[in-house]
């Protein structure tokens, strides 16, 4: 995605009749966004983004959707010992879901930068790398903490998407795009 300009923006909406205030309005929005992220101004705009067709984003934000945008399974875990649980629950995002979360991915979160100390789901850095800051340790602790991806909620996320400067309603949109809601997965 190239960087967004204000100019072909305009032009275009000039030319297929759009209110002035209307275009000054959306440029304004526009240039609150921070950190080099695309500009969204509806989600019918993210779906000319994405390519995902808006009935789909929407019925997905409204949580309309029943099983439409996630597959809810469990797997049997390896090597669990003495625990009770012994499965874990997988939500795997449909096509058009996971479409829409790769550019997310891509075009918003890859271009803040992480915590110094985080160094998983990052490319800046690789494995080895990441492993040599524990050389020399007297002791390595390795955990797997419990429904970490549910302990993540909704508002969140919003207002992660907030502070990259995206408005209200669409930071919303976004973190209903990225968040399972926990309450609609199967009883364990």
């Amino acid at each position: 995605m190239s960087r967004w300009s204000s100019q072909p923006y305009l032009k275009t909406g000039q030319q297929a009749g759009v209110p002035q205030r209307i275009l000054k309005n959306a440029v304004k929005t526009a240039k609150q966004v921070k950190h080099g992220c695309p500009p969204i101004l509806t989600l019918n705009h993210l779906a000319q983004l994405t390519g995902v067709p808006y009935p789909f984003l929407h019925r997905t934000i409204s949580r309309t959707y029943e099983t439409e945008a996630y597959n809810v399974f469990k797997l049997r875990k390896q090597n669990v010992g003495h625990q009770v649980d012994r499965y874990r629950w997988i939500c795997a995002p449909c096509e058009d879901l996971l479409k829409v979360q790769r550019w997310i991915n891509t075009h918003i979160l890859s271009k803040i930068e992480p915590h110094e100390a985080s160094n998983a789901y990052d490319n800046r850095h690789g494995v080895l790398e990441a492993a040599e800051l524990h050389c020399g340790a007297d002791w390595l602790i390795k955990l797997d903490l419990t429904n970490f991806f549910e302990s993540i909620l909704e508002p969140r996320v919003f207002e992660l998407f907030r502070s990259f400067g995206y408005q209200p309603l669409v930071a919303f949109e976004l973190a209903r795009l990225c968040h399972y809601r926990v309450a609609a997965m199967p009883h364990r």
